[in-house]
């Protein structure tokens, strides 16, 4: 998460007794910028780092009418203004689309506590925060690493001892834009300069679960029946008519015995009909499905007696069967993988439909700005018995065949066709889901179900079987440089070292054994590690050593490395890591979590330590 400089034009104020500077720059200490976080709209104060404008404003007669009040409206986002943000322990300064003229109003009065400069007081109606001015909270709550004090803007009582200061100094106005070019001529014969191919990249994280669903080729969502507390709608759903029996989830038959999640048990008793349940993806909107397209996938089952299992793809609108399949799975007293192949007579395809419009879809809390709409689609898998016997499921897996997946792996062609289409070159992988990643976890890679990390959880979302390694096969297969993040106190100096063995090792190795044995005989290619997610590391160094040592120890190539903040290194570190024999400092740089204004700045900055 990084934050973003808003820089505040001010515009005269026609019929205004008051009189205004032409420009603001919002800083409430000396060295601090106001911000706007981008994953949730709230405002914060953290030291000013490299001018990015993102976020910029221009400051128009306030929408209330009143001649000494101002609005804020983004230059970004015209239809959004500053305006109070309700329901946290402080009020906050967030952005908004105007739904109040008068939350999006602000009365400007010479500084409380300079009087030289200027303090500015909602004209808000609601209660909570009337007479509230701009405040910086003396709680550090912002996701500020560039250094201190720093803390959420929020709205607080005139004089309020709890908050640090409610006065903006004035600011010199920046300099005009030059005058666009009356004519532009580009001669594509003649090349100035060359930009290299891994300049256009993009970020994921896996913790928000569209974005692993958006590589992985499977469709299923929660594929150990997982139900965390914060699912409203479920994804599974029992769709068992006519027959005598039960589908419920058994908590004492685990398919991984480290984790204990429970399966699924089936048991057909008597009668005609479906004793099982149906999976609709995320958010219980339901499967889009191809028509006249093989679809395929595994269960991992226990089966005490031999039992046909049945799998289909069906219409859940009209009930239509589009693909089914019965499987008779041998007996066993272990888990075994159980694989199905079908193909569509028809497409189950989407509809659009309001948020909440639907009690029995979930897509998410949009809070007042819906960023896309909410569907509807009509397909879902079905797993059941159609006919006498008894099983237990504990993980299933459906895809596309090969039509749509690309190059053998579990990853979606669709999504690489649209990666390669647009000339991504490199792929960081981590954010503030990769703090709680330990890259053990996610072993073994074949076998999914019985990883550590089978039902890992982060905020709101289910992260799944995506992790670290599906990423590196991909890019690899992609042509597309990957970069791993993993925090840094989770994965100690020497997990990062048994991570570069796993890597690269061969069969004289104890992890390159492992990964070997685990199907991978070739190494995973890996050129560049983040030790830690923006978060300042003081076992940076250790951390490089450890991988160095056992990197030269079995003979893997060299790997670049990124320190987690914008400044980079410190000189005290960069002249630490300069003493490891025959390892060159070039081959660190910064994570730059910058804005649109580009990590030039962020660049010049980290490369003075070095």
């Amino acid at each position: 998460m990084f934050s973003l400089v808003v820089l505040v034009s001010i515009a005269a104020l026609a019929k205004a007794t008051l009189t205004l500077p032409t420009y603001i720059s919002f800083y409430p200490i000396s060295d601090l910028s106001l911000t706007i976080r981008h994953c949730n709209y709230v405002a914060s104060a953290c030291p000013y780092e490299d001018g990015n404008e993102d976020f910029e404003f221009k400051v128009v007669t306030a929408k209330n009418g009143d001649p000494l009040s101002v609005s804020f409206q983004s230059l970004n986002f015209p239809s959004m203004f500053l305006t109070p943000i309700f329901g946290s322990a402080n009020p906050a300064l967030g952005l908004k689309d105007l739904s109040n003229n008068d939350d999006a109003s602000w009365k400007v009065i010479p500084g409380l506590s300079d009087p030289t400069n200027y303090t500015v007081v909602t004209q808000s109606k609601n209660t909570t925060v009337s007479g509230y001015v701009f405040s910086l909270s003396s709680q550090n709550n912002a996701p500020c690493h560039y250094g201190s004090p720093s803390g959420d803007i929020v709205l607080a009582k005139p004089g309020d001892g709890a908050f640090r200061t409610q006065t903006f100094v004035v600011g010199s106005p920046p300099p005009p834009p030059p005058p666009p070019p009356t004519f532009l001529t580009i001669d594509t014969s003649v090349v100035d300069h060359v930009v290299k191919r891994t300049f256009l990249g993009c970020h994921v994280d896996p913790g928000y679960t569209n974005e692993p669903l958006f590589w992985s080729s499977n469709l299923i969502y929660g594929q150990a029946f997982e139900k965390p507390s914060f699912i409203a709608v479920y994804a599974w759903n029992d769709v068992s008519t006519g027959a005598q029996g039960s589908a419920v989830l058994d908590p004492t038959k685990n398919v991984n015995p480290s984790v204990l999640v429970p399966s699924l048990s089936l048991t057909f008793s008597s009668g005609n009909g479906l004793i099982g349940w149906s999976n609709r993806g995320i958010g219980n909107e339901g499967l889009f499905l191809q028509g006249n397209a093989e679809y395929e996938g595994y269960v991992i089952v226990l089966a005490p007696v031999s039992t046909p299992l049945y799998f289909a793809l069906r219409n859940r609108n009209t009930g239509d069967i589009l693909a089914s399949v019965s499987v008779q799975v041998s007996a066993s007293s272990d888990w075994q993988q159980v694989p199905f192949s079908f193909t569509t007579s028809a497409a189950a395809t989407c509809e659009g439909i309001a948020p909440k419009s639907d009690p029995s879809i979930d897509c998410g809390d949009f809070g007042e700005n819906p960023g896309h709409i909410c569907v509807k689609c009509a397909g879902e898998f079905v797993v059941g018995l159609n006919t006498v016997g008894s099983i237990n499921v504990g993980f299933v897996y459906l895809s596309p065949g090969s039509w749509g997946t690309f190059a053998g792996l579990p990853v979606a062609k669709n999504a690489i066709d649209t990666m390669q289409d647009m000339g991504i070159a490199l792929i960081r992988q981590g954010g503030t889901v990769s703090q709680s990643f330990k890259w053990k976890e996610w072993i073994p890679v074949s076998k999914p179900w019985l990883r550590a990390s089978m039902t890992h959880q982060w905020g709101r979302s289910l992260v799944g079987s995506w992790g670290p390694f599906e990423f590196f096969d991909m890019c690899d297969a992609a042509d597309i440089m990957p970069v791993i993040t993993l925090a840094y106190d989770t994965n100690n100096a020497e997990d990062w070292a048994d991570l570069i063995e796993y890597l690269y090792g061969d069969n004289t190795t104890q992890w390159g054994s492992m990964r070997i044995q685990d199907g991978h005989p070739a190494p995973y290619v890996v050129q560049t590690f983040e030790l830690g997610n923006e978060q300042e590391n003081p076992d940076f160094v250790d951390q490089v050593k450890a991988i160095e040592q056992r990197r030269a120890a079995i003979g893997a190539p060299e790997v670049r490395f990124m320190y987690p903040t914008n400044n980079g290194v410190s000189r005290s570190q960069a002249d630490a890591l300069s003493a490891i024999p025959g390892f060159d400092v070039s081959r660190i740089g910064p994570d730059c979590h910058v804005g649109g204004g580009g990590g030039v700045s962020c660049a010049i900055v980290s490369s003075t330590h070095i």
